[in-house]
């Protein structure tokens, strides 16, 4: 959570919804997390103490005011963090990819059509779909899925699959709204505190970031 954070540094109580957050997504793919008898906000402030009082075995975290900062700056420690985001970005790269697709997608249309509400703008199903090709083409050698392979049931490649995947879980929570089979318009169900499509962007950016350089 340290690491996808894109401000210089958070507060705790930012920290413990963002780890809640992740927790309960993480949960909800079947997969499963170590849960202690106390609360979510007790078992936080326990790691963020042994880490910042240097009880545990590492110290990349520290504090500046009412701010929780990294303090990785060696490549070993930033590597060390990055081996516990990787963790998490390997659960959920399908929809990190779609929603990198559907922002992108979104800024272009907000481009194009300024008068217009974000929330009325139309995405086309196909654009959002080019950008999780490319995406996918991109990364392919950082995750572990098959780009080219063709699927006998669909008769297309596992990327479409996936990409249906990716969008059928932003629907089902609300996200996403089809429109004529072509089009989406993008939602923001209440309540919510930051864009859930934002935080799965910041699962890839950094991969992202680095093809860029």
């Amino acid at each position: 959570v340290m690491l996808l954070h894109r401000d210089r540094g958070l507060t705790k109580d930012t920290l413990i919804e963002k780890v809640g957050f992740w927790q309960r997504e993480i949960k909800a793919r079947g997969f499963k997390i170590l849960e202690g008898n106390e609360s979510l906000e007790h078992n936080i402030d326990v790691v963020v103490t042994r880490i910042l009082t240097g009880e545990g075995r590492t110290n990349l975290m520290k504090r500046h005011k009412d701010l929780l900062i990294t303090s990785a700056f060696t490549p070993d420690e930033r590597l060390e963090l990055s081996i516990y985001r990787n963790q998490i970005i390997h659960i959920f790269v399908l929809e990190a990819q779609v929603a990198v697709g559907i922002q992108s997608c979104l800024r272009k249309q907000s481009a194009q059509h300024p008068d217009v509400p974000q929330e009325d703008l139309l995405l086309p199903k196909k654009d959002i779909r080019e950008e999780c090709a490319f995406l996918s083409y991109l990364l392919k050698a950082e995750f572990v899925y098959e780009y080219t392979k063709l699927t006998e049931k669909s008769g297309g490649s596992l990327m479409a699959v996936n990409f249906e995947k990716g969008c059928d879980v932003f629907v089902k929570k609300g996200y996403l709204e089809p429109v004529d089979g072509e089009h989406f318009r993008r939602r923001w169900p209440a309540p919510i505190k930051q864009s859930t499509l934002g935080r799965f962007c910041d699962l890839l950016l950094p991969f992202v970031d680095s093809y860029f350089l």
